[in-house]
């Protein structure tokens, strides 16, 4: 048992790299300059996606770093909590850069993300918590880049799984009012939700 807490602190602390804090601070850096040089359509509050990008480059890293220090006795307790929060913010600031991504994508879902942002939002918590945070690692059990890999190729999987569902359904029920009107609801409920079944399935495995 020593042994193993031995071995699970070593995978917390020193396996962390640098290279990922750095790899997602250039790219949130990389997203702020085009923010500054490119303005968004005048329904989107720039501002708040600028403030969003500021403060995760601030965030991030003070995340990453306590995760990787592995603060204990009075200090860890007294952080820990603080910790807690930021890593909740940090998923707010996910969502916020995935509304831009899909902006940038000029892909038609984007208002959608902004507008159900309540409904949209709890949907994403799970893939943030089981998935995103592995993969900036800023989770308590770090991921090395092999098996974030696998956590992703399982993410596809469960969700090309449960967007192939919504094909069928599509090609079935297409016509019928309720499926009209709840077509982008139920695709994404099902992507989503063969996403999250693939991730358990994958944690569990490790």
């Amino acid at each position: 048992m020593a042994e193993e807490k031995k071995a699970a602190k070593k995978k917390t602390r020193e396996s962390r790299s640098l290279w990922r804090l750095l790899f997602w601070e250039a790219l949130a850096a990389a997203g702020y300059y085009w923010m500054t040089r490119h303005a968004s359509p005048p329904e989107w509050k720039t501002s708040l996606l600028r403030e969003n990008a500021v403060f995760f480059l601030a965030a991030y890293p003070l995340l990453f770093l306590y995760r990787w220090v592995g603060v204990e006795g009075f200090w860890g307790v007294l952080l820990g909590p603080l910790a807690l929060v930021l890593g909740l913010a940090l998923g707010v600031s996910s969502y916020l850069w995935c509304e831009y991504g899909f902006l940038l994508a000029k892909l038609p879902y984007a208002g959608i993300l902004r507008a159900h942002w309540i409904i949209l939002g709890l949907f994403f918590a799970p893939l943030y918590l089981l998935l995103l945070r592995n993969l900036m690692g800023v989770s308590k059990i770090y991921y090395t880049m092999e098996e974030c890999l696998a956590l992703g190729l399982w993410t596809v999987l469960g969700g090309g799984t449960g967007f192939w569902l919504g094909r069928i359904l599509d090609d079935h029920f297409s016509q019928t009012p309720f499926f009209m009107d709840h077509r982008f609801i139920l695709w994404l409920g099902l992507i989503w939700l063969g996403a999250i079944l693939a991730l358990l399935l994958a944690r569990k495995k490790k």
